[in-house]
């Protein structure tokens, strides 16, 4: 995107699920990845400036390959810290989205997550999980990010449907609501803020966002495609 001068780019990652690395731990196969997507966006962040690049996470890490579930256990044993934040910060994501995925893992280990993601100055959002009884969100509903000189407005929103697949003992009596009528209402108090840019993510069926606003215009969702796996190794 490039407005009077101001390039963007913005980069949505989802359903990754656990591979972090491009030689599974199941097989010695290699696959696309996070380090795929992490050499891409160090060339990207090369040719442009680290500041003209916002990227973020729609959610399902936190299920998959073996390492990710090897440090989901090492986190409800105690014994030692998860590795996706680590992760997170390696590859510069600016923003994370819990997909429904992602609370299979259970609250200790989602919760030991949004830890380590707020030590590394990154924030979990989804406005649309609530405290059950109280009205109120348990993530952050969005947050506004400033980059290349274009305010960004970021809108967290988790699958609705995820009561539908996570037993309530995985959700911590946390209640999900539909987005739409949340969406509207966001946009409103978001604008407040004043962006030039409201981006909505969630992990829904693969696909990384919803819509787009781009000064006062709704944009159809995001293009997708798929990273060579001949990308290299981690930043």
């Amino acid at each position: 995107m490039e407005s009077r001068g101001q390039i963007l780019e913005i980069y949505a990652l989802n359903d990754v699920h656990g591979r972090f690395f491009n030689t599974p731990h199941y097989s010695g196969e290699k696959c696309a990845s996070l380090a795929n997507a992490s050499a891409y966006l160090k060339g990207r962040r090369s040719a442009l400036h680290p500041d003209n690049i916002l990227l973020l996470d729609c959610g399902d890490n936190l299920q998959g390959d073996v390492a990710v579930c090897l440090s989901n256990r090492q986190v409800r044993e105690g014994a030692g810290e998860h590795i996706y934040p680590k992760v997170a910060q390696c590859l510069g994501i600016d923003a994370v989205v819990p997909g429904n995925h992602d609370f299979e893992a259970g609250p200790q280990v989602l919760e030991a997550v949004e830890k380590g993601l707020a030590d590394s100055g990154i924030p979990v959002l989804g406005a649309n999980v609530m405290l059950s009884g109280t009205g109120r969100s348990r993530f952050a509903p969005y947050h506004i990010f400033e980059r290349g000189g274009i305010r960004v407005a970021v809108i967290g929103l988790a699958n609705p449907s995820t009561p539908m697949w996570i037993p309530s003992c995985l959700r911590n009596g946390w209640s999900f609501i539909l987005h739409w009528g949340l969406r509207r209402g966001l946009w409103m108090k978001s604008g407040a803020m004043i962006w030039r840019i409201l981006w909505c993510c969630c992990c829904i069926r693969g696909l990384g966002s919803l819509n787009l606003i781009w000064n006062g215009t709704v944009w159809p969702s995001i293009r997708r495609w798929h990273l060579p796996e001949s990308c290299g190794g981690l930043i």
